[in-house]
């Protein structure tokens, strides 16, 4: 076990050659190491036979890579490696799993788990989610989820194409017609070759709606999304990113980038509705500003004119 450069993390490892299924966990951390200790000691008891753990520190913190090294001696193992790879910027949740990602591809693991650090894994048989992803090679997994407030829902959500605006799904089967569905960003799952079929996570963003992004690029590809409600997990929702279920209580930075994701997600992968995106998400801010909200009202609207701007780049 070692901590890795970003540089290294990018060069194959021939030296992990395995027998069975390897599954691969993706963490990405920034500021967040007690929220990797609890995800790390929920895995803890079910390691499957061969597992890699690789956790990029976009912290740029030198007390959070000495914390993460601390949780890498203790947690790691020979048969369940754990890697900590200092990405020397916070270049966003993408960049920072996708370094994860293309770690754990060069170190050959079959399957890839992307998990958040306020995830913990509490019920149900890892090995078998590597056996079946490992097969299953057309498909995007999320996982059962029980949240704080005592629900079970599926682990997925759907986007809605007028608005682009997101909803958990509370049951597998409970999509609309014309919706999306993805696999939420806490915990996703599949195999290696898939995730080499739809590239990784796009980097457009730098938090929020890259899980939607992918599943839209896997659909083009006749990938499917489903849940693996085998395995259940329990997601602290809102603590790896500050934020809150309700509108007027998220931060703003997460109201920010959740209205820049929307925008530059309805160009890309649903143009014909970009006009009543847009109309939705100035409208929650007028709606955010009229109840005094005044700085989650303002962030909505950076959060849009810093899609815009994307937009006219990349146009450009």
């Amino acid at each position: 076990m070692k901590t890795v450069s970003i540089d290294e993390a990018s060069s194959a490892g021939d030296e992990s050659q395995y027998g069975t299924t390897t599954i691969g966990f993706a963490v990405v951390n920034y500021h967040t190491s007690p929220q990797v200790e609890a995800l790390l000691n929920s895995l803890a008891g079910r390691w499957p036979t061969d597992s890699i753990t690789v956790i990029v520190d976009n912290s740029c913190s030198k007390v959070e890579a000495t914390r993460l090294e601390h949780l890498r001696n203790r947690f790691g193992s020979g048969q369940n490696r754990i890697e900590v790879v200092v990405s020397g910027r916070n270049g966003g949740y993408a960049a920072g799993n996708n370094i994860a990602i293309q770690r754990l591809l060069a170190m050959n693991a079959d399957v890839v788990c992307v998990l958040n650090p306020d995830v913990r894994v509490v019920g149900g048989d890892l090995a078998a989610l590597a056996q079946i992803a490992d097969t299953e090679t057309a498909v995007l997994y999320g996982a059962a989820t029980d949240t704080a407030s005592g629900r079970r829902v599926s682990g997925l959500a759907e986007l809605r194409p007028w608005t682009c605006r997101t909803r958990i799904l509370d049951r597998l089967n409970e999509s609309r017609q014309g919706s999306l569905r993805f696999p939420l960003g806490y915990f996703m799952c599949a195999s290696s070759s898939t995730w080499r079929r739809v590239g990784g996570l796009s980097e457009d963003y730098f938090l929020y709606y890259e899980e939607p992004d992918l599943a839209a690029r896997g659909e083009r590809l006749g990938l499917i999304v489903s849940s693996f409600e085998d395995v259940v997990v329990m997601h602290d929702q809102g603590a790896a990113t500050a934020s809150g279920e309700r509108q007027r209580d998220r931060n703003r930075a997460t109201l920010l980038h959740v209205s820049r994701g929307a925008t530059i997600f309805a160009w890309k992968h649903r143009r014909r509705y970009l006009l009543t995106t847009l109309t939705a998400r100035v409208a929650l801010a007028l709606s955010l500003l009229a109840t005094g909200a005044f700085g989650a009202g303002f962030a909505v609207l950076r959060g849009v004119g810093a899609g815009i701007w994307w937009i006219v780049r990349r146009s450009s």
